[in-house]
């Protein structure tokens, strides 16, 4: 939830990542009679703004992943996937494929207030996902492009831009989201994080150089984070 001031604008309702799996509540329902677009429909029912695309959902069951991004699709709630891309000589094949379903970013207005939202995957999953997969896609290296998505968002009026991050697993973080957040500088740097498959480690934390709070979104569990701004920070 982000808000200006008490009694501001209505809060930006996020998933994190992994809406279909690992979620207890999502692959039971999967595992019975519910499809993956019954799982979005009631997501966009219950107001939620945008959807992190999570490495588990990525390299989950096909017809599940293929159901969420047609849903959303149809419920126009963008699924977020900041550094997969389509190559050049791939861009054919792509474009159809889950890099033509996803979303860069996202823009959401509330009030006075633009809130530009990023999400983050690990480009090491490139190695483990079948080609086919990604028809022709790529993850690239979040350090190469995550700068240069942040600058645009603020070129295009972003306000605030929070940054999802999927890069971590519970062994690795909260290392990897902090290891890119050292390397981003100025209006290149987030203003929150909000840091996916770190549940165990830390709800709550400063990232390096006074760099923007770093908050946990804990599996299966619905968070809430309140911003204002005080000279000129959030």
């Amino acid at each position: 939830a982000i808000e200006a001031e008490r009694g501001g604008p209505e809060p930006v309702l996020i998933d994190a990542g992994d809406a279909l799996f690992p979620s207890a509540l999502s692959s039971a329902l999967l595992a019975e009679t519910t499809s993956a677009a019954a799982v979005v429909e009631t997501l966009a029912r219950a107001g939620y703004d945008a959807l992190a695309l999570g490495d588990a959902t990525l390299v989950g069951r096909l017809e599940s992943l293929e159901g969420l991004l047609d849903a959303a699709d149809g419920v126009d709630l963008p699924v977020l996937a900041s550094n997969l891309s389509c190559p050049d000589d791939a861009a054919d094949s792509c474009g159809q494929g889950i890099d033509g379903r996803t979303a860069d970013s996202a823009l959401i207005s509330r009030g006075a207030i633009e809130i530009g939202l990023l999400n983050l995957l690990p480009g090491a999953l490139d190695d483990a996902l079948p080609a086919s997969r990604l028809a022709g896609g790529e993850l690239t290296d979040p350090a190469e492009t995550t700068g240069a998505q942040i600058e645009q968002l603020r070129s295009a009026g972003a306000d605030l831009v929070v940054l999802i991050s999927n890069l971590d697993t519970e062994d690795s973080a909260p290392r990897e989201t902090l290891e890119l957040l050292s390397a981003l500088e100025g209006d290149a740097r987030p203003d929150l994080v909000v840091s996916a498959s770190t549940g165990h480690v830390v709800s709550m934390m400063r990232s390096p150089g006074d760099g923007p709070p770093v908050v946990t979104a804990r599996p299966g569990e619905l968070g809430r984070v309140e911003l204002r701004q005080h000279e000129g920070r959030w």
